[in-house]
């Protein structure tokens, strides 16, 4: 069955003006940029780059830039007029805007491949930006191809003074690629050998922009190609910034930017820890400057108010939840003259299986001493995001830790209401740590036996929220000589007021009737033979000699 991708959603945006060059990415000989030849039909030759470059789930070493606004993989473009997407024969391609381009008549192709700090920032941003669910992607290669004042195959006195000027960026990071189209003025579609007029560079067989994987089944194609109205490309968009285009490009499935009114929410991450804190990013919905943005999760009382993180999503921090498993995401969508429901679907999780962001070192045997930590400082709770200043303090029934990147502990303990209710009480146990370090040392001082710790930060948002932060695994702490013999006392004086064992339940005779009898009796989960280690040893930690030990269903 062949498959078929095509038609991009684009928008063309009225009275807007399109990119200019100084929204491009820098190019020039100044900036390392090989400048090709004066040419028609002409391409580069093999360019080695040095990373892998994912493209329709093929890994590349090289590439090829035409002078006829194209960059291949396999084989050089050689051809001046495009024919229509599929095609075969190890055409793979991607196609800012495949024509005739006859630099001998004006202009330049130029490219580069770059490492450059600030371009690799600036790629990730952009692509986390227009395409909110690779938030945490980080480019790693970036090659820059840019067709400069390029003129048609062809062209007249008159025709030759119409000039096209664009775009293409490749970012890659090993394993996600993508492609960023730019355009500027673009005055022209066809050469004449395509059957263009002369002095116009419009009719005939116009540009094709887009992208096919050279086996005549898997392609995409930009709206308008192929057609007169290709000539209005720099005031469209699939990222809603008239001349700008973004896609995925590494799968067979081509994804795009951009926003619908009605149809899917991406909300990244998918699932997330049942203590919240979490930063949720919601994107896919159509949003305005003044659009609000609120969320309820199914299982909680609590309706959220969120923030716009980009022109193309909102964000919000999860709260502590009373529950594990899916959950409905109802969101709620603003402004002056309407309101937009989508409904999305999240995840929570049991602490025991959320990722530990927070790794505590040699974590075996915490007690009270010194002990380090660390974390990676880039992940979204621990970036502020708003410019006012409000110190965060959680809806959620437990109390706030709150500092700038402070850390915190959060020990488990009965409550008073005697209702074998558990709770979550936090306290600082260090403040202001540079988070740019992602480590630190501080003193652990606590009487409970239970804990978990959270890295957080201050909250600094126009609106309230709950905390945001990331956590560890949940871990005993290893007593002190004195309250361990405390609770031994305590446990002996208990132990005293217990009933005699002649009006206890009898004990089984044997292992045997205490197995058949699952009404009364459980395997011990410290130790039972369902367990048994890598060398054929039970769990028995508390009972070296033991094999395997039942206890009664409902202590008495």
């Amino acid at each position: 069955m062949s498959l078929l991708i095509f038609l991009l959603w684009s928008v063309c945006l009225a009275h807007v003006e399109s990119l200019t060059i100084s929204d491009f990415y820098p190019f020039g000989e100044d900036r390392g940029d090989t400048t090709m030849v004066k040419n028609d039909d002409g391409s580069s030759p093999n360019i080695p780059i040095s990373t892998k470059f994912p493209y329709f789930n093929h890994q590349h070493d090289k590439l090829i830039v035409s002078t006829n606004g194209a960059i291949s993989f396999l084989t050089p473009v050689s051809q001046y007029t495009p024919d229509p997407f599929p095609l075969d024969g190890d055409r793979r391609l991607i196609t800012p805007f495949w024509a005739d381009v006859d630099t001998r008549k004006g202009g330049n192709v130029r490219y580069r491949e770059t490492t450059n700090l600030e371009i690799l920032e600036r790629a990730s941003n952009e692509i986390k930006s227009n395409l909110p669910a690779f938030y945490r992607f980080r480019a790693a290669w970036v090659f820059i191809a840019t067709w400069d004042n390029v003129a048609f195959f062809g062209c007249s006195s008159t025709g030759c003074l119409k000039r096209n000027t664009f775009q293409a960026v490749l970012i890659t990071n090993g394993q996600h690629s993508f492609t960023i189209f730019n355009y500027a003025n673009i005055e022209w579609t066809t050469g004449t050998a395509s059957s263009g007029n002369a002095d116009t560079g419009l009719g005939g067989k116009p540009a094709q922009i887009g992208f096919n994987a050279g086996d005549g089944k898997v392609y995409y194609v930009v709206n308008g190609s192929r057609t007169i109205d290709i000539v209005n490309i720099n005031k469209k968009s699939n990222v809603r910034i008239p001349g700008k285009f973004v896609f995925r490009i590494d799968s067979s499935e081509i994804g795009g930017g951009g926003c619908n009114t009605k149809g899917n929410v991406i909300i990244t991450p998918r699932s997330g820890p049942m203590l919240g804190g979490q930063h949720l990013t919601f994107s896919g919905p159509c949003l305005e400057e003044y659009t609000s943005f609120k969320i309820k999760f199914s299982n909680t009382r609590y309706t959220l108010i969120c923030e716009m993180d980009s022109p193309y999503s909102f964000y919000c921090i999860t709260p502590m939840f009373d529950s594990t498993g899916d959950v409905q995401v109802d969101i709620i969508l603003a402004n002056q003259n309407k309101t937009d429901m989508f409904i999305g679907n999240y995840t929570v999780l049991n602490p025991a299986f959320s990722k530990v962001l927070v790794n505590r070192h040699n974590g075996n045997s915490w007690e009270n001493d010194e002990h380090n930590i660390s974390w990676n400082g880039n992940v979204k709770e621990l970036q502020n995001s708003s410019t006012v200043d409000h110190q965060g303090t959680s809806i959620m029934s437990m109390r706030t830790c709150s500092a700038k990147i402070g850390v915190c502990f959060f020990f488990f303990s009965k409550s008073k209401e005697e209702n074998g209710e558990i709770k979550l009480n936090p306290f600082i146990a260090k403040t202001n740590i540079l988070n740019s370090i992602g480590w630190t040392t501080f003193r652990l001082k606590m009487t409970e036996q239970v804990a978990i710790l959270r890295v957080t930060s201050r909250v600094q948002t126009a609106f309230i929220m709950p905390q945001r932060g990331i956590w560890s695994d949940m871990f005993p702490v290893t007593p002190s000589r004195t309250n361990a013999s405390l609770f031994c006392k305590d446990w002996i004086k208990k132990e005293g007021s217990s009933p005699k064992l002649s009006v206890a339940e009898p004990c089984p005779c044997t292992l045997q009737q205490a197995l058949l009898d699952i009404v009364k009796y459980q395997p011990d989960p410290d130790c039972n033979m369902l367990h048994v280690g890598a060398e054929g040893r039970g769990n028995c930690r508390y009972r070296r000699d033991a094999q395997h030990c039942v206890r009664l269903t409902i202590p008495r």
